[in-house]
């Protein structure tokens, strides 16, 4: 009877199942160009927009419902998010300004760079 009992038990209990999602920031930089913001990152959890700042609004946009109270509920996630895009910025124009450098040296003409973090 006792063995009944401990398996009724085990059987009630809650099942937790481990999930894997996947989060991509997509960064683009294009200096010079009229039509497009010099700066854009985009993050992306499983393949889906969810957040979006750009160089010309300097604001960052939630593309989901989820996010959109995350950042209500806590706002140190929009902060983390703001000062990873002036940080991104800054290297993505440092780097930029190394290329160009090169480029000269090499004579080649640089239009256009994405950078994907993930």
């Amino acid at each position: 009877m006792e063995t009944m009992e401990l398996v009724l038990v085990l059987f009630l209990l809650p099942v937790a199942h481990s999930v894997k999602h996947s989060l991509k920031y997509f960064v683009t930089t294009s200096p010079g160009l009229q039509t497009f913001p010099e700066f854009v990152a985009v993050s992306m959890v499983d393949g889906v927009e969810v957040i979006c700042y750009d160089s010309d609004s300097k604001t960052v946009e939630p593309r989901q419902d989820w996010v959109e109270k995350l950042i209500k509920d806590e706002p140190d996630h929009l902060e983390w998010h703001v000062n990873g895009c002036m940080r991104g910025i800054q290297l993505t124009n440092a780097v930029i300004e190394d290329l160009i450098n090169t480029s000269t040296k090499l004579e080649v003409n640089l239009c256009f760079f994405i950078f994907m973090f993930c």
